[in-house]
């Protein structure tokens, strides 16, 4: 929560043990649950983040919804961006 340095500081330590954690080893203690599929990956070799998550729901072609997003978006936070599930356009960035 906001204001709670307590909790702040609980979240800081969790996000940092996380970070320095392989994927599936965090998939495998959350009970095998929020599996993602072989086309969500990084995008560079040695790349790694944690964040909280801030959730988008989007339409296909519409970005406009994602710049509000980085607006909106506490700092430090993750974008995780449904838009539709369609490889048919993209939402954000090149094909």
């Amino acid at each position: 929560m906001p204001g709670n340095s307590s909790q702040s500081a609980e979240l800081t330590s969790t996000l940092a043990t996380l970070r320095d954690l392989p994927t599936a080893t965090i998939y495998e203690a959350a009970g095998k649950i929020g599996a993602a599929g072989p086309t969500i990956h990084a995008i560079g070799e040695g790349l790694r983040l944690a964040g909280v998550a801030f959730t988008v729901k989007a339409e296909p072609r519409d970005n406009l919804v994602l710049f509000r997003s980085v607006d909106a978006a506490p700092p430090g936070s993750v974008l995780v961006i449904d838009a539709g599930a369609t490889n048919q356009a993209t939402i954000w960035g090149g094909t």
